[in-house]
């Protein structure tokens, strides 16, 4: 992959942040390689892809280098498919995590981290009174009880905005991925894409539609048919509830490898949409989605094996035993030759 130019500025910056590095860590040395020959090729594609999906958020200088090196380097096509491939798992499993019900799990895991200081203090409390019968006891423990679940419930409306801060940043940290994956420009890396396109924030949403563009415009008609089946599902949903921005770059990718499962998709854009550019790339797209999926139903009835006789079993040779009856006479027997026939007349 041809590196992109360094200008005098960016270089003086990543030549300081490289340099505030250890002396041995590996991205130092492959950035001020690369600072020396722009054409230097990269021998480990490894630092630069762990740095990236690091999900610590102060290693914020080894991800500033690894996405500068990824942008600038010049890799060779495996490694073009290496940092792809990475990117794009590590990108896939931080969107599976912003789905609903892991989203809510965090919230109230770091509610309950912050009422426990609370509920400690008022357990300590409580265990200074003196428990002179068993009524005593019960009334701490039902007063505890009904502490802890109002400092829960209390902790968990308070850490509200704390845990989606927290998940924003989280997610913020996965832009340069983004950018670094629409810069490689493989076409498997559509479908974590499309999935991040859903859940990005309103200033994030540029970096997602640059990326889908220059994924998109690398698309061949060949690719129809060639990536995992969850890009066209994963296209589709960003085409229902993704930002407005993603829409003519998503039609255009569906354009390309798109099947009959964009077609529900497509109809409900046509339904909403009020573009003029919309409603008319909507209106050419449809009839290829469902030429596509006639040819696949095609398709697929050729390749569908046809059935054999339920009695073939009935209709082939059966051994003598299963009809006693049968004439011993009409049974197959070898032909008997020279040699056994004249031992026969001996006998």
């Amino acid at each position: 992959m041809k590196s992109s130019p360094i200008d005098d500025e960016k270089r003086e910056s990543i030549e300081k942040i490289s340099r505030a590095l250890g002396r041995n860590h590996p991205l130092r040395q492959q950035a001020l390689a690369v600072l020396a020959d722009p054409e230097a090729a990269i021998p480990d594609v490894l630092p630069a892809l762990t740095a990236l999906t690091d999900p610590l958020l102060f290693r914020k200088k080894a991800r500033t280098v690894a996405f500068w090196l990824v942008m600038h380097g010049n890799w060779s096509e495996g490694q073009r498919l290496a940092l792809s491939e990475g990117l794009s798992i590590a990108l896939d499993r931080t969107m599976q995590s912003r789905k609903t019900g892991r989203v809510a799990m965090r919230w109230f895991l770091r509610g309950m981290f912050v009422s426990l200081p609370l509920a400690c203090a008022l357990m300590k409390l409580h265990t200074d009174y003196r428990i002179y019968d068993i009524l005593d006891l019960v009334s701490i423990l039902v007063g505890l009880a009904i502490y802890t679940a109002f400092l829960t419930v209390m902790g968990v409306l308070i850490s509200l905005p704390l845990s989606l801060w927290i998940d924003g940043q989280n997610l913020r940290q996965f832009c340069p991925v983004i950018e670094a994956l629409g810069h490689v420009g493989q076409p498997r890396s559509l479908a974590p894409l499309a999935k991040a396109a859903v859940h990005l924030s309103l200033n994030d949403r540029a970096v997602i539609t640059a990326a889908l563009t220059n994924v998109t415009g690398r698309l061949r008609p060949d690719d129809y048919g060639t990536l995992p089946p969850e890009t066209v599902t994963a296209l589709s949903h960003a085409l229902t509830v993704a930002p407005l921005e993603t829409e003519p770059v998503i039609l255009q990718a569906l354009t390309m490898i798109g099947d009959e499962r964009a077609i529900p998709a497509v109809e409900h854009l046509l339904q909403r949409a009020t573009r003029p550019d919309l409603l008319e790339a909507a209106l050419k797209l449809l009839p290829i989605l469902q030429q596509r999926g006639r040819d696949n139903q095609a398709y697929s009835m050729l390749l569908r094996p046809g059935s054999a006789p339920a009695d073939t079993g009935q209709i082939l040779l059966r051994p003598s035993w299963e009809h006693p009856t049968t004439d011993p006479s009409q049974l197959l027997r070898v032909a008997p030759t020279e040699g056994s026939a004249d031992q026969n007349r001996e006998r």
